[in-house]
């Protein structure tokens, strides 16, 4: 039997970050700020992370290219990482992310690639509860998502190797 199955994407958006509540507000902040530390001489385009911990506390990463392509590695898993070993992969609790271009603006939110949406599901699995994930552009909407499964259906996870 043949099924055509349709699936939707539940998200929120907003216009400006003061519709934003004050903690989230302060993590698009904080990942426009973990920019300035990005090192993209190759494609000129920046990412800032932030992630939002349990306690409140605001962990940031930013995008590390390299000549060797394949070392590059992204804002996104360069804030979970850093987290990681801090000892703190389970108090994830949000991840905000920015980027944008020296060569032009960016209007439309920035997503986070394969790779970190694997890795984000990595995370969110080890702290128990769906992360809300913010992203954006140096201008424009907010997207705000409420678990990884938005951005990635029909994920691979930790779960899925004890069975």
């Amino acid at each position: 039997m043949h099924e055509s199955i349709q699936l939707t994407i539940d998200f929120e958006k907003f216009d400006s970050i003061e519709e934003l509540p004050q903690d989230e507000q302060l993590l698009i902040t904080s990942a426009r700020e973990a920019m300035n530390n990005a090192h993209s001489p190759y494609s000129h385009f920046t990412v800032g992370a932030a992630l939002g911990m349990k306690n409140g506390d605001i962990v940031i990463g930013s995008n590390q290219e390299n000549a060797a392509y394949g070392s590059t590695i992204c804002a996104e898993r360069s804030a979970l990482v850093a987290a990681g070993s801090l000892g703190r992969k389970e108090d994830i609790r949000k991840l905000a992310v920015i980027g944008t271009s020296k060569d032009f603006q960016t209007s439309a939110p920035v997503t986070p690639c394969g790779a970190c949406r694997q890795v984000i599901k990595e995370y969110e699995d080890l702290s128990g509860e769906p992360l809300v994930i913010l992203i954006t552009g140096e201008t424009g909407p907010i997207h705000r998502f409420v678990g990884i499964e938005s951005l990635l259906p029909f994920a691979f996870g930790p779960k899925d190797l004890n069975k």
